[in-house]
């Protein structure tokens, strides 16, 4: 009889472990060839899709590349957005109570939407450090003297553009001077020179 209990205990056993082998095996197979992406959305009874296919909050597996992110809840706003993967940033979404009833939900659930919030505000901060990091010439921007200015901007398709304002050749030579006196080679960049005489036409304009 105890014989037979033990036998029933191992192969309890067995069973459970080849269960939860299984169930890893599973887990890394659909994993396989795809990058984590966190999902944060309020509220938190929201329905998330992404390509039409329904997920949780928290860590998605996703391939790299464009995927839309679909979030909607009865009583408040849709959410639909475009995001790329591989991303370090977590996607967020935050829908707006538009009934009665949702606007009583997110009162009384105010930490899910602060949640997001605060997500939403260190994402920021992480796209600001990345981008400082892949540009490290804003570290010296904006720069001011008496004979030039450099500051920058975003060209139409989104990459860094240097604007250097110097009314005289010399200053913009001298502008040029200063990029390469901090390490970095004005080549490598998109600069707008402003705020000089055109010689040909008398009038102030800007040169690229």
């Amino acid at each position: 009889m105890q014989q037979n209990r033990t036998k029933q205990i191992i192969l309890l056993i067995v069973i459970t472990l080849g269960v939860i082998i299984g169930f890893v095996l599973i887990q890394a197979l659909n994993r396989l060839g795809k990058k984590s992406v966190e999902i944060v959305v309020a509220p938190r009874i929201a329905t998330i899709k992404i390509d039409n296919q329904s997920v949780g909050q928290g860590t998605v597996y996703l391939k790299e590349g464009e995927h839309t992110l679909l979030v909607s809840s009865d009583g408040f706003s849709t959410v639909s957005k475009k995001f790329t993967v591989p991303t370090t940033i977590p996607i967020t979404a935050l829908l707006t109570p538009k009934t009665t009833a949702a606007q009583q939900y997110a009162s009384t659930h105010q930490a899910e939407f602060l949640k997001v919030e605060g997500v939403v505000g260190n994402s920021s901060d992480q796209a600001g450090q990345q981008y400082l990091k892949e540009n490290p010439i804003l570290g010296f921007l904006p720069y001011k003297s008496p004979l030039f200015n450099i500051d920058y901007g975003n060209a139409a398709n989104g990459d860094l553009r240097l604007y250097i304002s110097a009314s005289t050749p010399v200053g913009r030579q001298v502008a040029i001077a200063e990029i390469r006196k901090w390490g970095f080679d004005p080549t490598n960049y998109d600069i707008t020179f402003t705020n000089f005489t055109n010689p040909f036409s008398g009038t102030t304009g800007g040169q690229q």
